[in-house]
C-alpha cells in the first residue's frame, strides 16, 4: 500500500507535521494558497483538489490528511474523497496541534 501525507494548505514554513513525536514531511498540499474567502468556495476548491489528487493515485493508497482545524475546506476534502474516489483508497484525517507538536485522529474513511 502506498502512503501519501497531505494537507489542505501549507502547515508552516517547513511544511512538516509532528506525528507521534517525529517530524513527518508533507508530500502534497491540496491548495497552495492561504484560504480567506467564501466558505462555500473553500469547500468546493478543496473537494475538487482532493478529487484530482485521488484520480492520480494508484490503487491501494492510504492518504493521511493533516489539518490545522476542522472547517469548510476539511469537509470539502472529505467530500471530494468520498464522492469521487475509486475503490481501494483510504483516508485518515488528523488535526495538527502545533503547541503539543502532535496530532489527534478525526476520522477514517475507506472505499
Amino acid at each position: 500500500m502506498k502512503y501519501l501525507n497531505i494537507s489542505i494548505e501549507p502547515l508552516d514554513d517547513t511544511n512538516t507535521v509532528y506525528f507521534y513525536g517525529g517530524a513527518l514531511p508533507i508530500d502534497f498540499n491540496l491548495l497552495n494558497i492561504t484560504l480567506y474567502g467564501c466558505p462555500e468556495s473553500e469547500f468546493l476548491q478543496a473537494s475538487e483538489a482532493m478529487q484530482q489528487l485521488v484520480n492520480r493515485t494508484l490503487e491501494r493508497t492510504h492518504i493521511n490528511l493533516f489539518v490545522k482545524q476542522v472547517n469548510f475546506p476539511t469537509y470539502g476534502a472529505i467530500h471530494g474523497f468520498l464522492k469521487f474516489s475509486p475503490k481501494n483508497r483510504r483516508l485518515m484525517v488528523w488535526v495538527f496541534d502545533k503547541k503539543l507538536r502532535d496530532c489527534r485522529a478525526l476520522g477514517f474513511y475507506e472505499l
